[in-house]
């Protein structure tokens, strides 16, 4: 067996920063119709009717008390008539606020639209499907690509799903006296639910320092859950990083042979014919003895608080390392029935 040294570049695909809320513009208030009226047109009509008053009373003339009587009329028409305009005007004020927020809202979606598409496409690059993993592993710029230090180190994906959108939130400016226009806040309200969540985007899980995860369900659906998860971890994360030891019965060797290609499940401090042994066991007492010392070392600091290995024990600070996570795989069960069990145990230092 041949062993090829990897050199990680930096890291190219990162993954998306954290958004912050979004404010969508506040509705529109209702017009107050009185509000936009002039003072002056609206003492005009009582000045037309006290004039006509005042010539019908002052003047006994038939000539002059019928052009009072004229004025008078005119002066209530006008009053009628004002009223009636200042009605129609706030109405069509409230239908102009109406269509600019509703074209204000129609692009709003288009952009959030088009934003939702970028996250997706981007998502299933950062988080690909199990079949895009040989990809990944050809690609030598993404190749164990996940640090210790990136917030998406040991983060798996495990489906799709519906995942939380860009945060959005209606803002707001109407008050007691002046209420926001109900049925532009509805309209509102219904575009950021619509955009609060992703549908069909990857669902990620994070194992690091999680204690024991099971996975239960059909033997089928475990399997391929299952090696979707190695799967992942072995493309992104570098064995210095993380390591995997398994414990299955020799029932199910057959299920888990390939296991035994991946880097992460050698052994760094013992050989067995020549080569890495690995941390494959058909029982937790066998896997056990084989973690024995790694599991020892880890619990063992030299006095300026380093950490030790089994291979740098007893060679001072200036070889002591950082030890990589340790992932533990038990596959319970057998083939026959309908349902299997499997729990992972993940276990890491704190730095």
């Amino acid at each position: 067996m041949a062993i090829r040294i990897v050199h990680r570049p930096a890291r190219t695909v990162y993954p998306p920063p954290q958004r912050e809320t979004h404010e969508v513009e506040a509705p529109p208030t209702l017009p107050d119709g009185g509000a936009q009226a002039n003072p002056l047109m609206t003492i005009l009509p009582m000045v037309g009717m006290m004039a006509s008053l005042t010539i019908m009373m002052a003047l006994r003339n038939p000539a002059f008390m019928a052009l009072g009587a004229l004025v008078l009329v005119v002066a209530v028409v006008a009053a009628v008539g004002m009223l009636f305009s200042r009605r129609g005007q706030a109405a069509r004020q409230r239908r102009n606020q109406r269509e600019l927020y509703l074209e204000y809202l129609e692009e709003l979606r288009e952009d959030l639209g088009k934003w939702e598409q970028e996250a997706r496409s981007h998502a299933r690059q950062f988080d690909p499907p199990p079949e895009a993993l040989y990809d990944v592993a050809r690609d030598p710029t993404r190749m164990w690509e996940r640090r210790r230090k990136d917030r998406d180190f040991l983060r798996l994906r495990a489906g799709t799903g519906v995942m939380p959108g860009r945060p959005l939130r209606v803002a707001e400016k109407g008050t007691a006296l002046a209420p926001t226009d109900p049925f532009m806040l509805s309209e509102a309200r219904t575009a950021v639910r619509r955009f609060e969540t992703v549908p069909d985007m990857p669902f990620t899980v994070p194992l690091d320092m999680v204690g024991n995860v099971s996975v239960i369900g059909e033997r089928a659906d475990v399997m391929r859950l299952v090696r979707a998860l190695i799967a992942q971890f072995g493309a992104f994360h570098v064995p210095e990083d993380a390591a995997l030891a398994v414990m299955h019965p020799r029932s199910q060797a057959t299920d888990w042979e390939w296991l035994k290609w991946l880097p992460h499940v050698f052994d760094q401090h013992r050989r067995d014919g020549g080569v890495n042994a690995r941390l494959i066991a058909p029982s937790s007492a066998k896997l056990g003895a084989m973690l024995s010392d790694e599991l020892r070392a880890r619990t063992e600091r030299c006095p300026s608080g380093c950490w030790t290995t089994p291979a740098s024990s007893g060679r001072g600070c200036g070889s002591s390392t950082w030890p990589p996570r340790a992932a533990t795989w038990r596959s319970s069960g057998d083939r026959r029935p309908a349902r299997r069990h499997c729990c992972a145990r993940w276990c890491s230092p704190s730095p």
